[in-house]
């Protein structure tokens, strides 16, 4: 991310003749001439970074911006800017030296090297960028009405932990604890999901049917992966069991079926989603309701299962599990272990 855009707001008004004080630091010209106060240069620094004189770590950076300006530009030419730009003289000698910019810029890399967010305006200017990167960037259907505040949160713990420049780009990284942190805070990306994955709460128990309070059922292993029976009406299939998947996903091929046989109506239909599997596959589901998905002795209501003429296994998801107060996997026994 590039920081520049602070050394141009603040000296994007005149400075050249403010806050005069006996034994007053200045930056000069080239040939040694005093020309802008240094301490009005770091003030209004500070504040276009919206941080305070305490923050020592805005101090440090505004200086040594300041300092950069030190016997850098003939005087010639800063009379010659003054003339022509009036109260903009030095915005304008920046704008046009790139050599500058950049050493103004590197101002930064200690700092940032340490926390990249040690001012308010950092902080907006990354939420900004990351909403408008999200925006760009993501394929899948937005709540807009989720990006600013997930954007937000996601800075504010970045701050928190005074993430660096280079501990930054962990956030894309899905195994890495800045990523997870931020999702189990802030609620992940904010995609507009059909069938949010929440955990148990006590009304999930209500689409539970069943006499018995705890069931085991029995599982397979097949190449590394667990499978079980499950039953919608009359069909019977093995499903995986993935509790890295949000619903179930089926083949449009099952879902015509099931579509057929009435287990499914067109009423049910919830519209379309992307899922993401585990090989790193996406795809694109019809979204459906559905009711009565048999395992073992239960039977369960107000599920979703998205169809998909790429999904070539069936999967059950963790918005199934999660319909059970507690799950678990007795792997001596091959069962999982459903409790109401």
């Amino acid at each position: 991310m590039r920081f520049l855009v602070f050394i141009l707001l603040f000296i994007s008004i005149d400075v050249s003749a403010q806050f005069a004080k006996p034994g007053e630091e200045y930056i000069r010209s080239k040939e040694g001439r005093n020309v802008w106060e240094k301490n009005t240069i770091i003030w209004h620094c500070i504040k276009a970074l919206k941080a305070d004189a305490n923050n020592q770590e805005a101090v440090k950076v505004c200086t040594c911006q300041a300092e950069q300006l030190d016997r850098y530009f003939p005087m010639a030419k800063i009379k010659k800017y003054e003339r022509l730009y009036p109260h903009l003289s030095l915005t304008k000698l920046l704008e046009e030296d790139v050599a500058l910019q950049q050493r103004i810029e590197d101002c930064y890399s200690t700092i940032s090297q340490n926390n990249l967010f040690f001012s308010p305006l950092q902080m907006t200017t990354y939420r900004d960028s990351m909403a408008a990167y999200i925006r760009e960037n993501t394929k899948e259907k937005l709540d807009e009405s989720r990006i600013n505040s997930y954007c937000d949160c996601a800075v504010s713990i970045m701050a928190k932990r005074k993430i660096n420049a280079e501990s930054v780009k962990d956030i894309n990284d899905p195994n890495s604890m800045l990523f997870n942190e931020i999702a189990y805070s802030c609620g992940g990306y904010p995609y507009k999901k059909i069938s949010p994955t929440h955990a148990w709460k006590v009304a999930d128990s209500l689409d539970v049917n069943g006499s018995k309070r705890i069931d085991s059922v029995d599982v397979i292993t097949v190449g590394g992966m667990t499978k079980l029976k499950v039953k919608i009406g009359p069909v019977v299939n093995v499903w995986m069991l993935d509790c890295g998947a949000t619903d179930m996903l089926v083949s449009d091929t099952m879902m015509n079926k099931l579509l057929q046989l009435k287990l499914v109506s067109k009423d049910d239909f919830l519209g379309q989603q992307t899922y993401t599997l585990a090989n790193g596959r996406i795809l694109l589901c019809d979204v459906y309701k559905i009711n009565h998905v048999q395992v073992g002795k239960f039977t369960v209501d107000n599920l979703v299962i998205g169809a998909s003429k790429e999904a070539d296994s069936f999967l059950l998801g963790k918005t199934f599990l999660n319909k059970f107060r507690r799950w678990s996997i007795d792997n001596q026994r091959e069962q999982l272990i459903l409790e109401k």
